[in-house]
């Protein structure tokens, strides 16, 4: 028994070696924080938000080890990080108001760089200075007219939009959820390549009793967004506003919410055979998800109808669909729209969907490098139009124990195939990142009623 101590102390030694040469999982980033003169900024806390994607949109989410603080030199080091897309962030504070600031030095988040940081690795940033001109965010004033009655949001006197204090700018949120009963305005960031929370809450003050209700948002930060205001009581929503902050308040702004009387009628493409329409449901919901409307479902002969909605930006919604077939063509008023965005306008409004049930399909294998099937992968078909600014969305499969997918009821044409490894959730992918691999993808195109064989290499994220 002697002897073997020995032996295993040694073993012990060997084993730690190895384990300090082997380089670690998490990642580090370290820099230096110079305020506009250059100096050092000693004291400051800093944070490291990861990018993670929600329904397809970019958000920034806290990681442990995330934040730390300089030294008496400027310095920062965040360690133990996962290997992912980081943007860096502080918060200063002039005359009593909050700003963030982004790496390297700007206020406005559609400015900042990302930081990619692979797994094991060190990345050294470049100084992260703050501008020389500070800004403490705008003012938009305006008018909220509505064919609604809209309910009084609770007393949150002196609420605004506050930022680096997300702790207390998602507890005003949440109120708000909470009450379901007032009126809410939203900020919706038009660069939706990353979003600091989605949507923006923003406060509505006292309203007129004529239905003309004022509204003051204060401390608004620099950025591209469209305005839209809630009322969650009554499931409305106003059209859409698109404003540019500059360093420059934003007044006497009109909201408009008007009601909708939607009459739809659905048909099928040329001389396509008959299929059951009796078994379809119709949902038009709101693109950011403020409120969820009821589907209603469509009549024997393809008719339905829909009453008491606002005008708004929207996606239509199908379900029921037979596997094979697709939407080929919406029009709302004789004018065609896509279907996953689109603006309602106020008034009588006449829906024409179109249904085409010989849709083409696309099957095969997901692959590494080494042709061996990957299980549980997430297979993307792009359409080729998303180069053009196409919001028609992209379908997503996953691969089966064998690697084997299979995805149907698409609409003719040419798409690009690709495929993450299964460490993903379908709403991790996004726009923004399949842009980025396109061109990684296999190209096939799809005929009516076709079917087409492909098995794609799996794409690996930051590693």
């Amino acid at each position: 028994m002697r002897r073997t101590l020995p032996a295993l102390a040694l073993l012990l030694v060997c084993l730690t070696a190895l384990a300090q040469d082997k380089p670690a999982a998490e990642g580090v980033i370290t820099g230096r924080l110079l305020d506009q003169t250059a100096k050092p900024m000693p004291g400051v806390r800093l944070r490291a938000r990861i990018v993670r994607y929600t329904e397809g949109h970019a958000v920034l989410a806290d990681v442990s080890l995330g934040s730390t603080t300089t030294n008496d030199r400027g310095d920062y080091r965040l360690f133990g990080l996962p290997a992912g897309e980081y943007y860096l962030i502080i918060g200063v504070v002039r005359e009593t108001r909050a700003t963030s600031f982004y790496y390297p030095g700007t206020q406005d988040l559609a400015d900042a760089e990302v930081i990619r940081l692979k797994k094991g690795s060190e990345f050294r940033a470049a100084d992260f200075r703050l501008p020389a001109l500070l800004t403490s965010g705008a003012k938009i004033t305006g008018v909220i007219n509505s064919e609604f009655e809209l309910r009084q949001p609770p007393s949150l006197s002196g609420a605004s939009v506050r930022s680096p204090d997300m702790e207390a700018y998602l507890a005003l949120v949440k109120a708000y959820n909470e009450a379901k009963t007032a009126s809410v305005g939203a900020l919706i960031p038009r660069d939706k390549r990353v979003m600091e929370t989605n949507p923006f809450a923003l406060e509505v003050p006292n309203t007129a009793p004529d239905r003309n209700r004022n509204f003051q948002l204060q401390n608004v930060p620099n950025g591209a967004y469209d305005l839209v205001f809630v009322d969650r009581s009554a499931n409305v929503q106003s059209e859409p506003i698109s404003i540019d902050v500059r360093n420059k308040d934003l007044l006497d702004l009109p909201v408009r919410i008007r009601r909708v009387e939607v009459t739809g009628q659905i048909s099928l493409k040329g001389n396509a055979t008959a299929m059951p329409l009796a078994a379809i449901t119709v949902e038009l919901q709101p693109v950011h998800r403020f409120y969820t409307l009821p589907p209603v479902t469509v009549g024997s002969a393809g008719g339905f109808t829909m009453s008491n909605l606002s005008s708004g930006l929207y996606a239509l919604v199908l379900s029921g669909l037979p596997p094979d077939a697709y939407v080929a063509d919406v029009r709302v008023g004789g004018r065609s729209v896509k279907p996953a965005e689109f603006v309602l306008p106020g008034g009588k409004q006449e829906f024409e969907i179109v249904l085409d049930p010989s849709g083409a399909s696309i099957d095969g294998v997901a692959e590494d490098g080494s042709k061996q099937a990957v299980a549980g992968a997430q297979v993307v078909l792009i359409p080729a139009s998303l180069n053009q600014g196409d919001k028609s969305p992209y379908r997503i499969a996953i691969a089966d124990n064998a690697g084997a997918f299979l995805l149907r009821g698409l609409p003719p044409g040419e798409y690009r195939v690709l495929a993450w490894e299964p460490i993903l959730a379908t709403g991790d992918i996004s726009e923004e990142l399949v842009r980025q691999n396109q061109d990684r993808g296999e190209t096939v195109r799809l005929s009516s009623g076709g079917r087409e064989h492909v098995n794609p290499r799996v794409n690996q994220r930051i590693e």
